[in-house]
């Protein structure tokens, strides 16, 4: 009978009040139950949304008294007039898919409310300049898509109270709800006198890093320490650190993998360029720079095996200014390689003049000439001082002196006197080819010497730099979003 009496000449289409001129005021209370899907690369978010709608239907009146005392029905919502509430910034056109509404329930004050519960992609203008470690800002708004003010007003349920509205909340595993607040405005369009009102519920998410900093950056990271400490890495058999650019060009191509793999996390954006993708092209900068570094101090060695002379001011550079430097003293602890020529070259001609000793003491020996002994100690004297080589020319030329006056002399025999010249002749080849091993010797070793200085150099700036850059790119990464008037009416315009 009450079901009767109500619907009888009730027209749904209509708006439910006796005045037309005044506007019926829906108030709303609103539910975010779960953010299911952050879509970077569309700019949208899929939101779990539960609505309350709560509004008068004067049409829908009764008396208790006449009905049994019946105070409240529930009938589905399709019956009656409903508040014809969009989200306007839905990126998801099938509503009827994604919006639920089954009864509403009416009181006999004609006070409706309807349940509503809906699941919806809206727009949002990601920033993604601080991805993954990003705070964004979205919104829902609500209105009516064809009432302006005059027909229907909607308001909060509570102007005051804005953390309700997550009480239901539901937290994501990747992003963390941090705030949310509401919002009225009138907007005005084109076709109509009077403004359309909405309300928009603006809410704060705040990505967890912790995928990203385990699969993308503390990888890189590890790749690009692993190349920087390749500068403490000795030196090959050969002399030469071939074996640091090969370390380079690995490191390279372990980074180029790395993005390959992961290139679909991160998303594509042309407006700005993310952090995450700054830190990738600081740190293949970094390994390029240090391969590229290697290349010089392989360039030092190679002139040294060219036997190429170290300029003057570079040595004063490299082994005064810097490798004596108290500063540097902790960190160039190079001992040069003092290898005095006189050490070199007695370990080397000792065993030739011992020969050409023993070979004259047969001879002279053998010729039994008194005046030969004589001379022959005179002339081991002179070879003798050949031990110290303090001056290679001044030692051959006295040898060469004492083999004249045996010759003039006439005491030594023809055999001897070949003997003679052939140990002359000999020792001048072995001292003319210490010499110059011995110079090529020193040029390798300073060259050597400076290369490792500069190693040093590089390895102490770029571990600087690395540390820099990632202070740099991973503090001060969140930044602080306040929800004033200032910024929402900056977001909604």
């Amino acid at each position: 009978m009450l079901h009767k009496d109500l619907f009888e000449n009730y027209i749904s289409d209509v708006r439910p009040i006796h005045n037309d001129s005044l506007p019926i005021e829906v108030t709303i209370q609103f539910w975010l139950k779960q953010v299911l899907k952050v879509n970077e690369r569309d700019q949208t978010i899929r939101l779990y949304l539960w609505l309350e709608l709560y509004w008068k239907d004067e049409l829908l009146t009764w008396d208790p008294n006449n009905y049994g005392n019946i105070t409240e029905i529930h009938i589905p919502a399709i019956k009656i007039w409903n508040p014809d509430l969009v989200v306007y910034n839905s990126a998801n056109m099938n509503v009827e898919e994604s919006d639920m509404e089954k009864n509403v329930v009416i009181k006999f004050d004609g006070s409706v409310v309807l349940f509503r519960s809906t699941i919806t992609d809206v727009t949002c203008n990601l920033n993604l300049a601080d991805f993954p470690f990003d705070n964004q800002i979205c919104y829902v708004t609500l209105a009516s898509w064809s009432m302006d003010s005059s027909k229907i007003q909607l308001k909060p349920i509570d102007m005051n109270i804005n953390s309700s509205y997550l009480e239901l909340y539901v937290q994501h595993s990747m992003w963390r709800m941090l705030g949310m607040r509401h919002k009225t405005f009138l907007k005005y369009y084109d076709c109509c006198v009077n403004a359309f009102p909405d309300i928009t519920f603006f809410f704060v998410l705040q990505r967890s890093p912790s995928y990203y900093i385990f699969s993308l950056i503390i990888p890189s990271t590890f790749i690009t320490v692993v190349t920087i400490v390749g500068f403490f890495t000795p030196h090959s058999t050969t002399g030469e650190n071939t074996e640091k650019v090969s370390l380079g060009v690995t490191a390279l191509l372990s980074m180029a993998i790395i993005m390959m793999m992961v290139s679909d996390e991160v998303p594509g954006t042309s407006d700005v360029v993310p952090l995450i993708g700054k830190y990738y092209i600081g740190l293949i900068g970094l390994i390029f720079a240090a391969a590229f570094s290697t290349t010089v101090t392989l360039h030092f060695q190679l002139r040294a095996n060219v036997g190429i002379r170290m300029s003057e001011h570079l040595r004063n550079l490299l082994f005064i200014k810097v490798a004596r430097n108290r500063i540097f003293q902790f960190f160039f602890t190079l001992q040069m390689k003092k290898r005095s020529v006189k050490d070199m070259k007695n370990t080397t001609l000792l065993s030739g003049l011992q020969t050409a000793n023993i070979m004259m003491n047969s001879h002279l020996i053998k010729s039994n000439l008194t005046q030969a002994f004589l001379k022959r100690d005179s002339l081991l004297e002179n070879s003798n001082s050949y031990y110290n080589f303090k001056n290679y020319n001044d030692n051959v030329w006295k040898l060469k002196e004492n083999f004249i006056y045996f010759e003039n002399e006439e005491i030594v025999d023809s055999k001897l006197r070949q003997v003679f010249y052939k140990i002359l002749n000999h020792i001048s080849d072995i001292s003319f080819i210490m010499k110059h091993e011995q110079e090529r010797r020193i040029i390798i070793t300073e060259w050597q010497q400076a290369a490792r200085i500069l190693e040093r150099l590089l390895m102490l700036f770029y571990l600087f730099a690395t540390a820099l850059f990632h202070v740099i790119m991973l503090t001060n990464t969140y930044n602080e979003i306040s929800l004033s008037d200032e910024v929402l009416e900056k977001i909604k315009k």
